[in-house]
């Protein structure tokens, strides 16, 4: 299971705090890109594939409370946090925290922007409701290569 694997991810980085720099960081960073990259692109692809379920269902929001629990579904979905990635890379040169911030955000906004169309395209509301987004998809292997990869990245 997810909980699993993030114990035993978690026990064996929890050995970073051995760490001497920050810079050193660097291979966890691009381990956390590669895992990000491998399991977005896996669910926008099994998304596609499947195509819309059955009696899916696109609706608006209902109430202002639902208004904003989407839109901060959609913030989540972008994920503001490769800013500090970038941060620990300009680290030595600040005046080109600027360029690298915009690469950040532009690799960012190409993995999220499709796998969250596609998954909503696919599962309708299932995918706004529901709060584990690999339940969503068929067991097999590559899912569970995806859930793997996602903890470690955690």
């Amino acid at each position: 299971s997810k909980r699993d694997w993030s114990f035993v991810w978690g026990g064996i980085f929890m050995t970073v705090a051995f760490i001497p720099t920050f810079r050193h960081y660097r291979v966890l960073s691009i381990l956390g890109i590669l895992t990000t990259t491998y399991t977005s692109w896996y669910m926008t692809v099994a998304a596609l594939v499947k195509g819309p379920i059955d009696d899916v269902v696109y609706d608006a929001p209902r109430s202002t409370e639902e208004f904003f629990r989407g839109f901060v579904s959609l913030l989540f979905i972008y994920g503001g946090h490769t800013s500090n990635i970038e941060v620990a890379d300009v680290m030595d040169d600040p005046g080109s925290y600027d360029k690298s911030y915009f690469w950040s955000y532009l690799y960012v906004f190409s993995l999220t922007m499709p796998n969250a169309v596609a998954a909503y395209r696919t599962y309708g509301n299932l995918a706004r409701d529901n709060a584990n987004s690999f339940a969503l998809f068929e067991p097999s292997m590559q899912r569970d290569v995806a859930i793997v990869l996602m903890s470690l990245h955690q």
